[in-house]
């Protein structure tokens, strides 16, 4: 018959060369972004939406010119859904804050 290992009772050892930290040390998540670095990023992603919003919007009218109506609807479709998306990301990045909403 195989030996069968101990039971142990208690806390699980950590593995060697692992450093357990305390809940109490660790830092709150708006330590790793801080507040102007996500406002910048904010800012950038909404200008890259706004890029993209040209770029249907451009689309769309180069379309309309060449007497391609469908392809030009579309486009607009899309450079409206993007002008969305442009404006969720500005309002986001405005309404950021990394402590959370108010508690009432």
């Amino acid at each position: 018959m195989a030996a069968v290992p101990p039971v142990v009772v208690g806390p699980v050892p950590e593995p060697p060369g692992r450093v357990r930290v305390s809940p109490a040390f660790r830092a709150p998540i708006s330590t790793f972004i801080p507040t102007p670095m996500a406002r910048i990023f904010g800012f950038g992603v909404t200008a890259l939406w706004i890029i993209f919003t040209l770029m249907a919007f451009r689309a769309a009218s180069i379309h309309a010119a060449a007497d391609q109506g469908d392809a030009a609807f579309w486009y607009v479709v899309i450079g409206v859904f993007l002008a969305l998306a442009t404006g969720v990301a500005l309002v986001g990045t405005l309404r950021y804050r990394p402590e959370g909403p108010r508690k009432p």
